[in-house]
């Protein structure tokens, strides 16, 4: 009994060691922030050497300060770092720590992944309606006239809620149209037109009331458009060159102010071909015209040869004709065959 008493005694010297554990952490894990907003989140490495990558899952709702984070505990403590997370609209991302190159003091590699959930909410806007209304005027008693020479008595005319609320309602109709019309005010139609419309090497007998066309272009693959806004400061979305490969119309769109003005062009793909801009007619005939020169002058050369040549043989026959007819012929006579007679021809 004596011995577990003393045993007791000394376990109650003995001093207790405290040993934190090795790792990482974030504080706070969840955040909750709105669109613009920022917020500090605290980082703390124990036991440990550790360069950490921080990176945000979608950037487009949450942004973070840091992209790496080195931190190295104090001995056997703990050391912390901040990084800050930024909104950047509605949504949920998450923002992950991640060791990259980490050690604790016992030399043993040490891998973590620590993941901060963030929630971002879009700033409430509110809207307030203000409406005037005109005071109401005290109607004037109506005097009935007098009959018989006795002036009646004067009546008063009460209006009732109901009368009240349509006065009021057109009183408020009318300033609101009075508005729009100040509005619309400003110079600026109500519709936008274009100006002018051309296809080089289509004829296009524009009207700017007129929305529709259609041009043969045959198997062209492409056409040249020049088209201009009758409103300064509207935009055409189609000018220059345009590839109409595979399509049997294309549509012009004007806009300002979001307001459109549309023209359709339709492609007419028959066996007839839509007009060649000129220069190419031109270069097609001076082509032609030299083709052809340089044919009659072949024709010419050829003619001139055969002729030349009917005359060199037309000379060279007449002189052995001659040459023929002056030479000796030796017949000799059947009865005296020693006696040969010449012939002179």
């Amino acid at each position: 009994m004596k011995k577990k008493i003393l045993l007791s005694l000394c376990l109650l010297f003995i001093p207790f060691v405290s040993v934190s554990a090795t790792g990482i952490s974030a504080s706070p894990s969840n955040v909750t922030i709105t669109t613009g907003e920022s917020k500090n989140v605290t980082v703390t490495v124990t036991n440990l050497a550790a360069l950490m990558d921080v990176t945000s899952s979608n950037t487009n709702v949450v942004t973070v300060n840091k992209a790496h984070l080195d931190l190295t505990s104090n001995g056997s403590g703990s050391t912390s770092g901040t990084i800050t997370i930024t909104g950047v609209s509605g949504g949920n991302a998450n923002i992950t720590i991640k060791t990259s190159d980490a050690t604790d003091f016992d030399g043993n590699d040490y891998s973590q992944t620590v993941t901060i959930k963030v929630t971002v909410n879009n700033p409430t806007t509110t809207t307030t309606t203000t409406t005037t209304t005109k005071p109401k005027q005290n109607p004037q008693p109506k005097q009935e006239p007098s009959t018989k020479g006795t002036q009646a008595p004067q009546q008063t005319v009460t209006e009732t809620p109901q009368q009240v609320v349509e006065e009021t309602t057109q009183s408020i109709v009318e300033e609101a149209t009075t508005s729009l019309k100040d509005d619309n005010s400003n110079g600026v139609d109500d519709e936008i037109e274009f100006a002018s419309l051309k296809v080089v090497g289509y004829p296009i007998e524009f009207d700017p009331k007129v929305n529709n066309y259609t041009i043969n272009i045959g198997e062209a693959k492409a056409i040249y458009l020049s088209a201009t806004p009758l409103t300064e400061g509207a935009i055409v979305d189609k000018n220059g060159e345009v590839n109409v490969e595979g399509l049997n119309s294309i549509d012009l769109i004007l806009t300002y102010n979001e307001k459109t003005s549309k023209i359709t062009i339709n492609l007419n793909r028959s066996s007839i071909p839509g007009p060649s801009p000129k220069i190419e007619k031109t270069s097609s005939s001076k082509f032609s015209l030299v083709v052809a020169s340089i044919e009659g002058v072949i024709i010419l050369l050829l003619v001139g040869a055969f002729i030349y040549k009917d005359q060199i043989l037309s000379k060279f026959s007449k002189k052995e004709v001659v040459t023929t007819s002056k030479s000796k012929l030796n017949i000799y006579d059947e009865k005296n065959i020693k006696d040969p007679i010449k012939f002179d021809k």
